[in-house]
């Protein structure tokens, strides 16, 4: 709950959220998306067309939220 408080409260700031596994990522994302917040995920489990849409979604603006792995950490910058 606190998550999505600090998300309600920032709405013009962009988060990028690491977790250690897939499945919390995908848990982490389904949770804020049934408390009506946009996000994407960042996983082993997109194809890559997916991942660099999801990059470039999140780079552009158009999503706020980005949830990942901590495998995409590596190399971000």
């Amino acid at each position: 709950q606190h998550l999505i408080d600090l998300v309600k409260q920032n709405k013009t700031k962009t988060f990028m959220i690491f977790t250690n596994r897939t499945k919390t990522a995908l848990f982490l994302s389904k949770y804020l998306n049934e408390n009506l917040i946009d996000c994407l995920t960042l996983t082993k489990n997109l194809n890559n067309n997916q991942r660099e849409l999801n990059v470039k979604q999140f780079l552009d603006g158009k999503c706020k939220i980005l949830i990942c792995t901590d495998i995409a950490s590596r190399g971000w910058d």
